[in-house]
């Protein structure tokens, strides 16, 4: 399935980018400022990590760090997803439900040449919005038993379908009728 658009079309051209050696509070500022959920953490135009406001509470307030004495380079997410502009949107969304985030930078020629958030897809395209947000329901499906079930991407086989969630897994039918448990 395409949607007929690229990443290009959604993605944001200017991200904010900032340095590894800020501190996490003006980190927070900067984000505050622009009104912005997360940052680029980049140095000498190589992609280094990014930070969020999850990070913030999780990784600074949760274990009371000092947000001044806290460098971004000490929270931020090091292993981070891409994608590229010419991807299409659909494959795009796909990959930040696989990962289970919300924002990709967009790389060419290992150059950072944008930043793709689910608002920028919701703006574009807001009928892909069951697409971007089945895995963050179904992610629950411990804490909420009556959604046990429901429509999602399959974790074995990748189509979008009425999955069940299974052990740790969540899977369509198909598969579930295939793996021995």
């Amino acid at each position: 399935m395409k949607s007929g658009y690229k990443v290009a079309d959604a993605m944001t051209v200017k991200p904010i980018i900032v340095g590894p050696e800020i501190s996490v509070e003006e980190a927070a500022q900067k984000m505050q400022i622009q009104k912005i959920g997360s940052l680029i953490i980049s140095e000498n135009d190589n992609l280094l990590g990014i930070v969020t406001e999850k990070d913030f509470v999780d990784k600074v307030l949760a274990k009371s760090l000092d947000p001044k004495k806290t460098k971004v380079k000490e929270i931020m997410t090091s292993i981070v997803h891409t994608t590229s502009p010419n991807e299409d949107l659909i494959e795009a969304i796909r990959k930040m439900a696989k990962a289970n985030v919300k924002r990709l930078p967009v790389v060419n020629d290992n150059k950072l040449v944008g930043f793709l958030t689910s608002k920028d897809v919701l703006a574009i395209q807001p009928e892909l919005f069951d697409i971007m947000t089945e895995r963050f329901h179904i992610r629950e499906c411990d804490r909420k038993p009556h959604l046990a079930s429901g429509e999602g991407q399959c974790d074995e086989c990748g189509n979008i379908t009425l999955v069940r969630k299974k052990g740790n897994e969540c899977l369509c039918y198909e598969c579930i009728n295939r793996k021995v448990y």
